[in-house]
């Protein structure tokens, strides 16, 4: 399942169209009758060409259920830059999810947003959605999203943005 899983596949910036869009085309050929994308940002469309509910629509389209995840606190963040001497430091960025449009992706789809602001929440989330998937496929074709994808989101960076796409 991890090599389906994309980490700034879109570049630097959070092109959330784009990534979306990606998903949509890997998934369009492949295996299986039901098909989901988990995408799960801390920003907003900030870069690319395809705009994010244009992407939508694609899923929409063939059958794509997209489920939004806005991930960070509320208000200012600690964000890591490099100061004049090289060192790491933190300095205090506000936090700007455009939560509207995530939610308006889910919903044209079929999915669901979710806003994680701390690792306890994000579990959660992932167990939510392993029940609505799991709901959707016969037994033999039933795993665990929470084990298999969240164990390794301890490596990810500030800005990164994610997007899982599953074969059902």
């Amino acid at each position: 399942m991890l090599n389906n899983t994309v980490v700034g596949e879109a570049g630097d910036s959070s092109a959330i169209g784009d990534a979306l869009g990606v998903a949509v085309k890997n998934l369009r050929d492949g295996p299986g009758k039901s098909k989901i994308v988990i995408l799960m940002t801390d920003g907003q469309n900030n870069a690319g060409k395809i705009p994010p509910l244009t992407a939508a629509e694609a899923a929409k389209a063939l059958s794509t259920k997209v489920y939004t995840i806005g991930v960070g606190i509320r208000g200012m963040a600690p964000f890591p830059q490099m100061d004049l001497f090289g060192r790491k430091v933190y300095v205090p960025t506000p936090v700007d999810i455009d939560e509207d449009t995530l939610k308006a992706v889910s919903q044209k789809t079929g999915g669901k947003y979710f806003r994680a602001d701390n690792s306890e929440a994000l579990r959660q989330i992932y167990a939510e959605i392993d029940v609505f998937d799991q709901e959707r496929r016969a037994p033999e074709q039933r795993r665990s999203l929470t084990r298999t994808f969240l164990s390794d989101l301890r490596d990810l960076k500030v800005g990164d943005l994610v997007v899982h796409v599953d074969h059902g």
